[in-house]
């Protein structure tokens, strides 16, 4: 969740709050938390003043349904729409992508029958 956290720490400076150094967000739930407890007033600065209420994340900086995605630079689902990558092909870089930090062998065994329907549909090559 760094976008989160570097676009609320960047709001919060934006309207006068310090010592924004060395704070990590996690979760959204960690996230309102956090926005919580600064509702209660940031260096003498009221929630108002910080209009926490109009900070908005963007889809593209959360994930739904775990954070095995967090921590790469770019996740495979913008890597594929930015590439006009196809579904088949996006679906095993997206398990290719992730089976260290979730499925292990079963992603790459997905990834690689992805690659093998890939092969049938587009190409008519298929193991008897």
């Amino acid at each position: 969740m760094d976008k989160i956290d570097n676009a609320l720490i960047k709001h919060m400076e934006d309207k006068g709050c310090d010592g924004m150094d060395g704070i990590r967000i996690r979760t959204k739930e960690e996230e309102q938390g956090y926005i919580h407890q600064l509702q209660q007033g940031c260096n003498g600065i009221s929630a108002h003043d910080l209009d926490l209420e109009s900070f908005e994340s963007k889809p593209s900086d959360r994930q739904v349904g775990g954070e095995h995605y967090k921590d790469y630079p770019i996740e495979p689902g913008e890597y594929n729409q930015r590439n006009k990558i196809g579904y088949m092909e996006g679906t095993a870089i997206k398990y290719i992508t992730r089976h260290a930090s979730k499925g292990g062998v079963d992603d790459i065994k997905k990834a690689i029958h992805c690659l093998e329907l890939v092969l049938e549909w587009e190409y008519g090559v298929y193991d008897k």
